[in-house]
């Protein structure tokens, strides 16, 4: 096959079915990578550029909305506000 991946039925399990790279597709997982890293280092040079620290500190928001994602934080917010709210009308 001259595709990226390829399958097969498990020998062991018939309802199983095995998918694996082909040798075009790890060359092509390589070529990706390398890719990757190069626009990676591209575009951090160009935050720095702009604004020294610019990369790293969206790196540190995009890790903390993976531990509280920004949906939650929101709500959070919408209560505290509507919390202030009714105090300051009591």
């Amino acid at each position: 096959t001259d595709g990226f991946i390829r399958s097969r039925s498990d020998a062991k399990d018939g309802r199983r079915t095995v998918i694996a790279l082909t040798a075009k597709g790890v060359a092509e997982v390589a070529r990706l990578r390398t890719a990757l890293i190069a626009m990676r280092k591209a575009s951090q040079q160009l935050m720095d550029d702009a604004a020294p620290g610019l990369f790293d500190a969206l790196w540190r928001m995009e890790n903390a909305s993976r531990r509280t994602p920004f949906v939650e934080r929101l709500r959070k917010r919408a209560t505290r506000i509507a919390s202030d709210a009714s105090r300051r009308q009591a």
